[in-house]
C-alpha cells in the first residue's frame, strides 16, 4: 500500500477508533514488521499498555504491559518527543541490550528484537506512540524505514491532535452539563412550531418529574389544555416575532399530584440558520421556595423549630394559624417568633416580610 493509502486510512480513525487495527496492519505490511502496536506510556507512574495492536492476538500487549521486567526503552523521556522517530539502539546499545531481562524474559521468547517507534502525542511526561518490531533474524529498521515513518508522522500528529481537541471539547460539554443541571433550571429548547430541538437530562422522559409538562412525537406539550393553549400561543408569538430576546412568563397551577411551575420563554436566533428558536427554563415554584427558606434559615442561624415557625410566618400566616398547623401552643410560637425578629434584627411581621424579599 502506498503512503498516501496508509496517510487516508490514518484518517479513517477519527471516525472510528476500531480502524487503528488496519492501519497497523499496512504499517506492517509496508515496513516488514512482525508486529506494531499504538501504545501509551507514563514516564511518572511508569504506567502504560498497548491501546491496539497487529495483529490482534500478537505478542505486543504483553511486552508492553506492567508485568515485565523493567522496559530498558523507557529509562528516559528526553528522546520521546511529538513528532520523533527512535530506534532501539539510539536507547541503549545492542550488546547492553541483550544482556537485559526484559529481552531474555520477554523478547527472546516471543521472537522479537529490532524496534522503531514514533511519537504521535505527549502531554507532559504522558505519551502515545506507534511502534512496530521486527524478529532478530529480519534486518535492522534502517534510515528508508524511519523516512517513510517520519512522512506518515505528521498525518499522525494533525490525528491526535484532532482526537484531544473532541476529547477536551467532549469534557467540556460534559462539565458544562454537569454545572447546567446542578445549577440552572431544566431547560428545553424549542423551534416555532414547539418541536423540541435539546432538552438537557433533566428533561428527559425517564426522570422528567414536571407532571404538567411531556414530550409526545417530538412537540413539548402541557397536560392541562389551558395551559397548553397559552403555551403554544406563546411560542409562536416569540418563534414569529422580528424583535431578537423577547420573552413571556407562563405560570402553570399545580394540584396534589402535579407541581406549580413557572416557565421563561426567550426567543433567540440560531445565526447559522437565521432560525428562531425558543429556551424555555423551567422552575418548580414549590422546591424554589424551599430553598429559598433554607438559604434565609441558614443566612440567620435559626434552628430548626424556627426554621418551620419561620416558613409559615413568611407565608403571611398568623402566629396562631403557624401554632395551629404545628401542633405547638401559641405561647411558644410567639417564643420562637421573637427569637426570629432578634436574629434577623426585625421587630414586626412586616418587616420580617420585606426581609422575605431578598431571598425569595
Amino acid at each position: 500500500m502506498s503512503e498516501d493509502s496508509i496517510a487516508l486510512t490514518i484518517y479513517t480513525t477519527l471516525e472510528s477508533d476500531g480502524r487503528w487495527e488496519k492501519v497497523l496492519a499496512t504499517l506492517s505490511r509496508r515496513l516488514s514488521a512482525h508486529a506494531a502496536a499504538l501504545a501509551h506510556y507514563d514516564f511518572d507512574t511508569g504506567a502504560g499498555g498497548t491501546l491496539y495492536q497487529y495483529p490482534a492476538d500478537g505478542p505486543l500487549a504483553y511486552v508492553y504491559s506492567q508485568k515485565t521486567p523493567v522496559n530498558p526503552w523507557f529509562m528516559s523521556s528526553s528522546r520521546y518527543q511529538p513528532g520523533s522517530i527512535i530506534s532501539s539502539p539510539e536507547l541503549i546499545t545492542t550488546d547492553d541490550f541483550i544482556q537485559t531481562d526484559f529481552y531474555r524474559e520477554v523478547l527472546r521468547p516471543r521472537s522479537i528484537f529490532h524496534r522503531m517507534c514514533g511519537v504521535v502525542q505527549r502531554h507532559a511526561n504522558h505519551i502515545h506512540y506507534i511502534v512496530l518490531h521486527r524478529k532478530k533474524e529480519q534486518a535492522a529498521f534502517n534510515a528508508d524505514d524511519c523516512g517513510i515513518l517520519l512522512r506518515l508522522m505528521p498525518h499522525l500528529l494533525t490525528t491526535f491532535g484532532i482526537r484531544a481537541r473532541c476529547q477536551t471539547s467532549a469534557r467540556l460539554i460534559e462539565i458544562m452539563g454537569c454545572v447546567l443541571h446542578t445549577h440552572l433550571p431544566s431547560i428545553f429548547v424549542v423551534d416555532r412550531n414547539g418541536c423540541v430541538i435539546y432538552q438537557d437530562q433533566e428533561t428527559q422522559p425517564s426522570s422528567f418529574p414536571y407532571l404538567g409538562l411531556y414530550v409526545d412525537k417530538g412537540m413539548l406539550m402541557a397536560a392541562d389544555a389551558t395551559a397548553h393553549r397559552q403555551l403554544r400561543e406563546a411560542i409562536l408569538r416569540l418563534g414569529t416575532t422580528n424583535e431578537a430576546d423577547k420573552c413571556a412568563i407562563l405560570e402553570l397551577t399545580g394540584n396534589a399530584d402535579v407541581p406549580r411551575l413557572r416557565l421563561s420563554l426567550r426567543s433567540i436566533t440560531a445565526s447559522h440558520q437565521d432560525e428562531k428558536l425558543i429556551v424555555v427554563t423551567i422552575s418548580n415554584l414549590k422546591q424554589e421556595e424551599g430553598l429559598a427558606l433554607r438559604s434565609f434559615a441558614d443566612q440567620f442561624a435559626l434552628t430548626p423549630a424556627e426554621e418551620r415557625v419561620s416558613a409559615l410566618i413568611l407565608q403571611g400566616m398568623s402566629p396562631s394559624r403557624v401554632a395551629t398547623l404545628l401542633y405547638l401552643s401559641e405561647h411558644t410560637v410567639r417564643s420562637h417568633l421573637k427569637q426570629i425578629f432578634r436574629k434577623t434584627n426585625t421587630h414586626r411581621q412586616a418587616e420580617l416580610m420585606n426581609l422575605r424579599g431578598h431571598f425569595f
